[in-house]
C-alpha cells in the first residue's frame, strides 16, 4: 500500500481540523453546547495546535517510504491517534444527541478509515523499492 496518498489526505484533514480549533474555538464550543469561556477556549486551541503539528509531520513525511520498518514511529503515531479517535467518536454515538449525532457519525467514519489505512501501512507488507533489494 502506498503511503503518500494516506499521509497527504491525513495532513489535509488534520490541518483543516486544527485551523478550525485554533481560529474559531468559540464557534466549535457553541456548536457542541459548551459555554465558550477561557479554560475551554484555551483547551480547544491547544488541541488545534496538536492537530496542526500532526498535519505538518504528515505533510513533510509524505514522500518518505512509510510502513514496514520505514518511518515506523510516524505510522504508529497516526495509527494510535486515528484508532483511539475512532473508538472515542464511536462511543459518543451511543449517547442520545439530537443535532450532533450526524457530526459524530461523520467523524467516526473519517477516523475509522484513517485508522484502517494506517493499520494497513503498519501491519501490511512494505512495497517500496528498497524492500526488494
Amino acid at each position: 500500500m502506498r503511503a503518500q496518498p494516506i499521509l497527504l489526505s491525513a495532513a489535509l484533514f488534520l490541518a483543516l481540523f486544527g485551523l478550525s480549533c485554533l481560529f474559531v474555538p468559540a464557534t466549535l464550543l457553541a456548536r457542541v453546547g459548551t459555554m465558550p469561556q477561557w479554560p475551554a477556549l484555551t483547551g480547544v486551541q491547544l488541541l488545534g495546535s496538536i492537530f496542526l503539528g500532526f498535519a505538518a509531520l504528515n505533510w513533510f513525511s509524505r514522500r518518505t517510504p512509510a510502513g514496514g520498518i520505514y518511518s515506523r514511529p510516524l505510522v504508529v503515531g497516526n495509527f494510535m491517534h486515528f484508532g483511539c479517535g475512532a473508538m472515542v467518536c464511536a462511543k459518543s454515538l451511543m449517547r442520545p444527541h439530537d443535532s450532533l449525532w450526524l457530526t459524530f457519525l461523520t467523524l467516526t467514519i473519517i477516523y475509522a478509515v484513517f485508522a484502517i489505512a494506517f493499520g494497513a501501512l503498519l501491519f501490511g507488507k512494505q512495497s517500496s523499492k528498497t524492500d526488494k533489494q
